[in-house]
């Protein structure tokens, strides 16, 4: 062979090897996909998306020659880099899903196991679901699972059927409740379960309070046809579980149908315990809610639950109950303060007067009131109870009302409810019994 063909040949094997190696990312190039680890320096896929890429195509060989021995090496890398990834998975949507079918059915080994998916899998959780359509899963590992409430109804409709004993089912509504998937609770309670446990009733009815895609009384009323019981105190704990609650005001959507219901089914309770929820409960809501208990059967109202109405700035829609109270001195003070719409004529007095001054009203209405009634020494000593400094100097100054020992008192039991060594010393000072005081130092 002449020295020129040799050469040629040469140029042309260097020429193949060069264009094998373009071929091949350049990230990839002292790699071997099947061995090497390369976690390390992976920091992943950049624009062009090669190595998803190189990984996929690799995949694609051994599933569309429905060859089952993949390497564990490249089906890690193949989880982990593709499916992982929202964008790369969506590069060859359908033959990934044909990918992951096979390979879930197919294919054994601890890539595939539910422990490394579980593991693996952080956005994409379509990958979960075909998984469990492809692998008999273990009810308690999935359970563990990451996922979303129409994924868990995916697992329910395959998995569960209304044969699996009481206590199973039960096992599996308190993990929907624990998870909030209530479209599962739904779905389960469909089944005709027996649901004789007060406690994952009570859990129930606290967890739908601030799902709004949801038909609270359908909920409840599911419950009871599957054997639930509405008590005496369940509406209590339900109040009690509010009230420890995290959620935000605006969140218990549901509170105001839920408990006008539990009320008229057989667990009352006093109003009192409602209106502790103003922290947490929306004055209108909380005052709707009153009024929807209240129309449906009156309310036998005290004077002090009224009296606390009218301290809210609750209206009754139908008063015909407290009717009885309207001539009381310090409801028609309130019903006046509050700007509460019911028939009686109230005109301003003293003992308006020494109210508002008691209940912190605006400084505007009382500066009104004081153009028609002279206030007293007791409306200053009420003023020192709300700690209203405009108000106290309104008072001494512009209608000389003393500063006295009362004044101070007052003042100081008002300071003193966060802070323990004035309140010993108010105490001590006034001669109470200091038995249960703690008088230890912090």
């Amino acid at each position: 062979m002449k020295l020129i063909h040799i050469i040629d040949n040469i140029v042309n094997i260097m020429n193949t090897n060069i264009m094998n190696t373009n071929n091949i990312p350049k990230k990839l190039e002292n790699i071997n996909v099947y061995v090497d680890p390369v976690w390390d320096d992976y920091e992943g896929c950049d624009d062009t998306h090669e190595y998803c890429t190189f990984i996929s195509d690799k995949i694609n060989e051994y599933v569309d020659n429905d060859n089952k021995d993949i390497p564990e090496c490249l089906l890690e890398r193949y989880i982990y880099v593709v499916c992982n990834d929202i964008l790369c998975w969506t590069l060859d949507y359908v033959q990934n899903l044909k990918n992951l079918s096979y390979i879930f059915k197919n294919c054994t080994g601890d890539q595939v196991s539910p422990v490394k998916i579980m593991k693996t899998i952080k956005e994409n959780m379509e990958i979960v679901e075909i998984f469990i359509n492809n692998k008999n899963i273990d009810m308690n590992f999935f359970l563990k699972m990451p996922g979303t409430d129409e994924l868990f109804i995916k697992y329910i409709n395959k998995f569960i059927t209304s044969n699996f004993d009481e206590e199973y089912i039960h096992y599996i509504l308190s993990s929907a409740i624990s998870k909030g998937f209530y479209k599962s609770v739904d779905k389960i309670l469909d089944m005709k379960i027996g649901l004789n446990n007060a406690d994952l009733f009570n859990n129930i009815i606290y967890g739908i309070v601030n799902k709004s895609y949801i038909d609270p009384l359908q909920i409840i009323k599911k419950c009871i046809n599957n054997g639930a019981k509405i008590e005496k105190n369940t509406l209590q704990i339900f109040i009690d579980k509010v009230d420890s609650s995290e959620l935000a005001k605006y969140q218990f959507v549901n509170f105001k149908i839920l408990v006008p219901f539990l009320y008229a089914n057989g667990s009352p309770v006093n109003i009192t315990e409602l209106l502790k929820l103003q922290h947490k409960i929306p004055m209108g809501d909380l005052g709707n809610t009153i009024n929807n208990i209240n129309n449906h059967k009156l309310i036998d109202f005290t004077l002090d639950e009224f009296n606390e109405l009218c301290d809210c700035g609750i209206k009754l829609t139908n008063y015909n109950n407290v009717k009885k109270y309207f001539t009381d001195k310090q409801i028609k003070s309130k019903i006046y303060i509050n700007k509460l719409s019911y028939p009686i004529e109230v005109k301003c007095d003293l003992d308006i007067l020494r109210t508002m001054c008691k209940t912190n009203s605006s400084i505007s209405e009382i500066r009104k009131v004081l153009k028609s009634v002279t206030p007293d020494q007791e409306c200053i000593e009420n003023a020192c109870e709300t700690m209203n400094n405009t108000l106290i100097r309104l008072l001494r100054e512009k209608h000389n009302l003393l500063i006295t020992e009362k004044c101070i008192l007052n003042y100081a039991k008002a300071v003193a409810v966060d802070n323990k060594v004035l309140r010993y010393i108010v105490d001590e000072y006034e001669g109470k019994n200091l038995d249960d005081i703690d008088t230890n130092e912090d």
